[in-house]
C-alpha cells in the first residue's frame, strides 16, 4: 500500500448532530473535508468550504463540525442545516463556509487543483481497475479525544452511472469496488497512480502523467443487497434491516458510490456562493 501524505489525512473532519454529541464522539453523523477557493488576493488567501453530503448535514441535521485542535483535543463549530448550501434535486452534495483558525486548528484543506476534472479522466487515461482510497470516520473507533480518521482501499470499478441517489435525484456517480459503512457518508475518495510506493513526493496535484493524486469524488452511498437468514446465524451486522417476510436481511454491499469530484467544483460556482464571495472581496476592498 502507498505512502500517504498528512494533508490528505489532515483535510478530514467530523460532523455530529449537536456541539454535545461531538464532544462525546457520539457514534452518528459523517464525515466532510474541507476544499480552499482561492480569493485572487496578492496575500494567497482562499476563502475554506466543508464539503459533505446534503443527507449528513442538511437531511440528517449532522451540521456541527469537530475539528482537532493544535496540541490536542477538538473544537466543535455549532453550523446549523440551514447553514449549509446546496442544489435542490441534484447530487447528494453540501457546502458551508467554515471559520477556520491557523492558531487553533490542525488541519489541511485541498486546494481546487485536487479536484479531478472530466478533461483529467482523458488525460490520465483513469478508467476500472485504478487505485482508490478513501479517508473518513470508523464510528466504532474515530477517536474520543481527537478525530482518528481511517482509510479504507478499494479500486474503481465503473465509470460514473446514472444512479438514484438520496436527493431523490437520478445523477452519475463512480461505483468503486470498496467496503464502507455508516460514518463514512460524505468521505473523499482519492485516486493515485504513481511509480513506486511514496505518495509524499512532490507535486502532489500536478505530476508526470504516471504519478498523480487527485481527489476522485465523495461518497454518498452503497448498493443495498440482500442476506438470507438462517438458524443460529450471529447477531445482524451494523445497519442491516430484516424484510417484511423476515426471510432476508437488507445489508450493505461491497460497492461503493462516489460523486464525482468536478460536481463539487460546480456546486462552488452556483450563483449564490460567488455571491458571497464578492461581498467579501468588496469589503475587504473598502476596509
Amino acid at each position: 500500500m502507498p505512502k500517504l501524505p498528512s494533508e490528505v489525512l489532515s483535510s478530514v473532519f467530523y460532523l455530529y448532530g449537536t456541539r454535545e454529541a461531538a464532544e462525546k464522539g457520539e457514534s452518528f453523523g459523517g464525515t466532510g473535508f474541507l476544499v480552499s477557493y482561492p480569493t485572487g488576493l496578492p496575500d494567497g488567501s482562499s476563502f475554506v468550504y466543508g464539503v459533505t453530503n446534503w443527507h449528513v448535514a442538511v437531511q440528517s441535521g449532522a451540521s456541527v463540525v469537530r475539528l482537532n485542535k493544535i496540541g490536542g483535543g477538538v473544537d466543535g463549530i455549532e453550523l446549523d442545516p440551514a447553514d449549509w448550501d446546496f442544489k435542490p434535486q441534484w447530487h447528494d452534495l453540501a457546502v458551508a463556509s467554515i471559520p477556520l483558525s491557523q492558531e487553533v486548528h490542525q488541519i489541511k484543506s485541498l486546494g481546487l487543483a485536487m479536484l479531478l476534472s472530466d478533461t483529467d479522466i482523458l488525460k490520465y487515461g483513469i478508467g476500472p481497475g485504478d487505485d482508490v482510497f478513501m479517508v473518513g470516520r470508523f464510528v466504532d473507533h474515530d477517536g474520543s479525544e481527537s478525530n482518528v480518521t481511517a482509510v479504507r482501499f478499494g479500486n474503481i470499478s465503473t465509470m460514473p452511472q446514472s444512479i438514484r441517489q438520496n436527493t431523490g435525484s437520478t445523477e452519475k456517480s463512480f461505483i468503486i469496488d470498496m467496503h464502507s459503512r455508516t460514518g463514512y457518508s460524505g468521505s473523499p475518495l482519492f485516486v493515485y497512480r504513481t511509480i513506486g510506493t511514496d505518495l509524499t513526493a512532490k507535486p502532489l496535484e500536478i505530476g508526470p502523467d504516471k504519478m498523480f493524486l487527485k481527489v476522485l469524488g465523495i461518497h454518498w452511498g452503497q448498493f443495498p443487497e440482500l442476506w438470507e437468514i438462517r438458524t443460529g446465524a450471529e447477531p445482524l451486522p451494523h445497519g442491516a434491516e430484516i424484510s417484511a417476510d423476515s426471510k432476508y436481511v437488507t445489508g450493505m454491499s461491497g460497492m461503493t458510490l462516489a460523486i464525482p469530484a468536478w460536481e463539487i467544483r460546480n456546486l462552488l460556482e452556483m450563483p449564490s456562493l460567488r455571491q458571497q464571495r464578492a461581498r467579501t472581496l468588496a469589503t475587504i476592498a473598502k476596509s
